[in-house]
């Protein structure tokens, strides 16, 4: 998004000279995001506190390789190890660590994304299931079977 955070982060990946690598998108239409995922290869929720996060099933339906703070909304979502990695919520090693194993290797990338997309399938996370599965609640809800 565009927080009051990231004009420092700007000025620390600069600093940390790898801003050429790194893109702060800001906030990004609804319509738009699907473009964004499709140029992405690595996505990282690094939040200490979630619930379970849209963003995390848009990614992973994406086939983007997702690096995210072990939560249990996203622990929900993910396999670790096979369609994600975790690492404790404030632990930057750790993070860097996933990161890098990412960045220096193309076919861990890869299967993770493949894994994280066939996951979203698995658990019937498209949005035509949940909008499905919504429309029923509905129907009970009102009465209407």
């Amino acid at each position: 998004g565009d927080g009051v955070e990231k004009p420092a982060l700007e000025a620390l990946s600069q600093q940390l000279g790898i801003d050429k690598r790194v893109v702060f998108v800001g906030s990004v239409e609804p319509n738009s995001i699907k473009d964004e995922f499709a140029r992405t290869d690595i996505f990282v929720l690094s939040s200490q506190s979630e619930g379970r996060p849209n963003v995390v099933l848009e990614a992973m339906a994406a086939g983007c390789a997702v690096i995210s703070s072990d939560l249990p909304g996203v622990r929900e979502l993910i396999d670790a190890d096979i369609s994600g990695l975790f690492f404790c919520p404030g632990d930057a090693d750790g993070l860097s660590r996933h990161m890098q194993r990412l960045v220096s290797s193309e076919i861990d990338r890869i299967t993770l994304g493949k894994n994280a997309r066939e996951r979203v399938m698995e658990l019937g996370l498209t949005w035509p299931k949940c909008g499905e599965k919504y429309i029923n609640l509905y129907r009970r809800v009102l009465g209407i079977a």
